[in-house]
């Protein structure tokens, strides 16, 4: 039996007791806050009494549970934490209420239609009795309700110290009847529905932020030098290579790129590329020839910021961020141009190094060069589709959710970006770091 402590998701439920059946054409569809969800509620097995009431409700909750384990194996502290709100406070409908007799032998059950438009918003009252310092977002003060959120989960950590998170909906239905002079609930069942992210009409236009590398790429290379791009080094050339011998050229330069400050799920992720060289730091024999950096690959991987916020005892709130890289969202391509070489980065004709005024030179767009698309469950890039991988730990899938905050969960994105440049053969790499908010789809 699970700790007291830890909170377990909603299992289904159903028999000939009682059950609930969804319509086919309902069941197939996806569906989002605003959508409507129909089927029955049936009976099958016998029953008789001479008042019962059938009621169902949707209902919903987030919840957040937090295990730290603190200290060595001879002074080890385990703490648990956990908050949980619910988010849809909707009276039951009534579907039936009078006497109910159902044969023993019945082919066919009794069935009890019913309709429910899944709310936009969560309900005004669901903050009745929790701490307004236990919630990400405030309760109070007779504002407009948060936008319901949709269906997730993730779990995230180590067998010994982990967070695990989740948002579930499910209607819920019962039976009750009358024996003798008192009124009981003789049947329950239990229906998981899962809500989908609203549709967004298009981001026609990203807003991009441009970034610099911190520090300068270096190049030392002999082939630097004209006429000598091909050559075999020798062994001496090789050795004052290593040691960054004042003989060699080098070549010094930074990379500019642009990333989007928010990305839709499905649409084309465009990430853009330049070169910004820096000739004063360069030797003075390359100054009038034109350095050709190539792209040899772009790796791009999704890091998700996960944090909940639970009590940690006299009304203070324990957030806690688990930053976590998905290896699965990790997605590496090598443009090429036809015959196989690795394209050109181009090079911007100021000669500051500084990001400034537009010198006319257009960056390379490589995500949109590859049509790299990010969706819940997939990767496409270069035509390839690759899946989300569960996570090692507890075999746990944690798709692309499109950034979302309610109560006591929140999440959101950190896009990191490795760029492999080649020049004179030489390699060098340059990451970087962006927050992103990820968007909903569009269909």
């Amino acid at each position: 039996m699970a700790s007291k402590w830890f909170l377990q998701p909603v299992e289904p439920k159903g028999g000939p007791k009682l059950a609930i059946q969804l319509n086919i054409t309902n069941h197939l569809a996806k569906r989002s806050p605003g959508d409507t969800v129909a089927g029955h509620v049936q009976r099958q097995a016998h029953a008789v009494s001479p008042h019962a009431s059938v009621v169902i409700k949707l209902m919903g909750r987030s919840v957040a549970m937090l295990r730290k384990k603190t200290g060595t194996s001879d002074n080890e502290t385990t703490r648990h934490y956990k908050s949980e709100f619910n988010l849809l406070n909707l009276q039951p409908v009534i579907l039936f209420d009078g006497p109910l007799h159902i044969p023993p032998d019945t082919q066919q059950p009794h069935s009890w239609p019913f309709t429910f438009n899944i709310p936009s918003v969560c309900s005004p009252s669901i903050a009745g009795g929790q701490n307004p310092n236990e919630s990400f977002i405030p309760f109070s003060g007779g504002g407009p309700a948060p936008p319901l959120p949709f269906t997730f989960h993730t779990r995230q950590g180590t067998p010994s110290s982990f967070m695990t998170a989740w948002i579930e909906f499910y209607l819920e239905a019962n039976l009750v009847e009358q024996h003798g002079n008192a009124f009981k609930t003789t049947a329950t069942a239990v229906h998981l529905i899962t809500i989908h992210p609203p549709t967004i009409p298009p981001l026609l236009e990203l807003t991009m932020h441009r970034l610099l590398s911190i520090e300068p790429s270096i190049i030392r290379s002999q082939r630097l030098l004209p006429g000598m791009e091909d050559a075999d080094l020798s062994f001496k050339q090789k050795t004052l290579k290593f040691f960054h011998s004042t003989s060699v050229p080098r070549y010094v330069f930074k990379v500019c790129v642009d990333l989007p400050d928010a990305i839709q799920l499905g649409a084309v992720v465009p990430f853009r590329i330049k070169i910004l060289p820096l000739p004063h730091h360069s030797d003075h024999a390359l100054e009038k020839t034109g350095q050709e950096i190539r792209l040899q690959s772009a790796t791009v991987k999704m890091k998700a910021l996960t944090g909940i916020a639970v009590p940690q005892g006299f009304g203070v709130r324990a957030d806690w961020d688990l930053n976590k890289e998905m290896n699965a969202t990790e997605v590496t391509v090598s443009p090429k141009v036809n015959g196989g070489q690795f394209i050109v980065v181009p090079s911007s004709s100021s000669s500051s190094g500084e990001l400034g005024t537009d010198d006319g030179v257009l960056p390379l767009d490589v995500g949109t060069l590859v049509d790299l698309r990010f969706d819940m469950a997939w990767v496409d890039c270069a035509g390839q589709r690759i899946p989300i991988q569960k996570s090692d730990w507890m075999s746990t899938s944690d798709w692309l959710y499109p950034s979302f905050v309610t109560y006591n969960i929140r999440r959101g994105y950190r896009m990191k970006l490795v760029l492999a440049l080649e020049l004179a053969k030489e390699t060098v790499k340059v990451d970087f770091y962006k927050d992103i908010v990820i968007a909903g789809g569009w269909k």
